[in-house]
């Protein structure tokens, strides 16, 4: 686990790759979420865009076509509107498992 100084040190670096000023306040644990959100961000900045200039979609034909839900199992939490299998209510958030 990092130091605190040490995740404030990674922000900064995180802050100058994503164009953003860094916020170094928070506790230890604040700070090393903000870390691993801006690690993960950072990461996706580099993974290649696929551009679809006609009018074919992306996914195949058969795939997503039998309903507009889908049942999911989070690895990470996830910030999404969703609805809850059992009791129908709208989510805003999924933890993990």
């Amino acid at each position: 686990m990092a130091t605190r100084e040490e995740n404030i040190q990674r922000l900064r670096e995180l802050a100058t790759r994503l164009g953003r000023d860094p916020d170094v306040s928070g506790s230890a644990a604040e700070l090393s979420q903000r870390v691993m959100e801006w690690e993960e961000e950072a990461e996706a900045e580099h993974l290649p865009v696929v551009e679809n200039d006609s009018d074919e979609p992306i996914v195949p034909s058969g795939i997503g076509q039998r309903s507009e839900r889908v049942l999911i199992r989070a690895l990470r939490t996830l910030h999404i509107c969703a609805i809850d299998p059992d009791s129908n209510r709208e989510l805003d958030i999924v933890m993990a498992g």
